[in-house]
């Protein structure tokens, strides 16, 4: 037998677990990397994704609730103050209209709005000929609908829009305030006076519709869907009386123009604390809020501003008097011009004296001496 050669070479033995360790923990780090993912898809941002999905085949929709009315009191029932009315808005489809029958557009919108019509802008608006929609006016009278869906070349319609409405005008407006829009698309809120402090009562409730869609955006009506009414606001009624509120806005008018004041106010409350009347002046009309220039207009001075009570506590310390009964209407007391007091002397308004007085003249001659006399006695 012959000796081994010595140029055959050794043999190595190859060891495969290093190998098999390194694609175990590349295994492992995949895995990770692929849970961490799926956890953030569907844990952290699931209810991000399951929105966009249901996007993609859901139809929703909310439902706006009708705000609530306001209402004076009145002998004969209860008369609106704010109101939710119908208004008409014009609109063109320039797209429908052809050039030649343009002209004819312009003749009817002319006679249809009369003043309110503004030929230069409808012009530029005609001429977007690809344009599906410009708006020509808002807030007409609903007695158009039927003329401009009878009469009307083709391309001009119009729509329903809901605006607040107050038939009265300026009979109570510092009180009762107005809407302005919230910047979504048909809402309005309320941003003075009632409509403002009463707005969650008033507004109501959204309501809403949830239900699935074909291909086509159309609605798949054997599929079950969610609907939830909307809850309309509820009404208010006030224990103003619209006569008595006209008389005192009246009154109040004369009497801020005769004594040629710069602002005036007026209440008028029952006994018990009901408000029959609420006026001042200046004021304005909320159906005009827009052109008021002075802002402060819309503040409500008897609830809002301050100032010094003067002679409106005189009749609630002789009421103290009368009902302590240590005066009566009948009490007298003679008025010397002034009363000195803690160091100070106390006259009557413009140095007035009235010598002997009953309690029922300290009261109709605000006399500051008879009061004090009630304070004291």
């Amino acid at each position: 037998m012959s000796p081994p050669s010595s140029n055959l070479r050794s043999v190595r033995r190859f060891n495969p677990v290093p190998r098999i360790r390194f694609l175990a923990v590349l295994a492992v780090l995949a895995a990770s990397v692929l849970l961490g993912r799926l956890w953030f898809l569907q844990v952290k941002d699931g209810p991000l994704w399951r929105e966009r999905a249901e996007r993609q085949y859901m139809i929703s929709a909310e439902l706006p609730p009708e705000r609530g009315e306001i209402f004076f009191s009145g002998r004969d029932g209860i008369y609106p103050a704010a109101v939710n009315k119908d208004y008409l808005l014009l609109y063109i489809v320039p797209r429908e209209i052809k050039e030649e029958q343009r002209e004819e557009v312009v003749r009817f919108l002319r006679d249809l709005l009369g003043e309110k019509f503004d030929e230069e802008k409808l012009r530029a608006k005609l001429a977007r000929s690809d344009d599906p929609y410009e708006i020509v006016a808002r807030k007409l009278d609903v007695s158009l609908e039927e003329k401009v869906r009878e009469q009307a070349p083709p391309g001009v319609y119009t729509q329903r829009e809901k605006y607040r409405f107050y038939p009265a005008g300026a009979l109570a407006a510092e009180t009762i305030g107005f809407l302005t829009p919230t910047g979504e698309k048909g809402r309005y809120r309320g941003v003075y006076g009632l409509e403002r402090s009463f707005e969650k009562f008033l507004a109501g409730k959204d309501g809403s519709l949830k239900q699935a869609r074909d291909s086509a955006g159309r609605w798949i009506s054997l599929l079950d869907r969610e609907f939830r009414p909307a809850e309309d606001g509820a009404d208010l009624i006030l224990t103003i009386d619209r006569a008595v509120q006209t008389a005192a806005r009246e009154i109040l008018k004369e009497t801020v123009k005769r004594h040629r004041a710069d602002r005036g106010s007026i209440l008028v409350m029952r006994p018990d604390g009901d408000i029959l009347a609420m006026a001042s002046e200046p004021n304005f009309d909320p159906n005009n809020y827009g052109r008021v220039e002075d802002q402060s207009l819309f503040v409500n001075p008897i609830v809002s501003h301050t100032y010094e009570l003067g002679s409106v506590v005189k009749p609630i310390t002789m009421a103290a008097g009368l009902d302590s009964g240590k005066i009566s209407p009948e009490t007298t007391f003679v008025d010397v011009g002034f009363v000195k007091e803690a160091g100070y002397t106390i006259r009557n308004s413009q140095d007035k004296v009235y010598g002997r007085q009953t309690m029922t003249e300290v009261l109709e001659n605000s006399i500051n001496t008879g009061v004090i006399f009630v304070e004291k006695t």
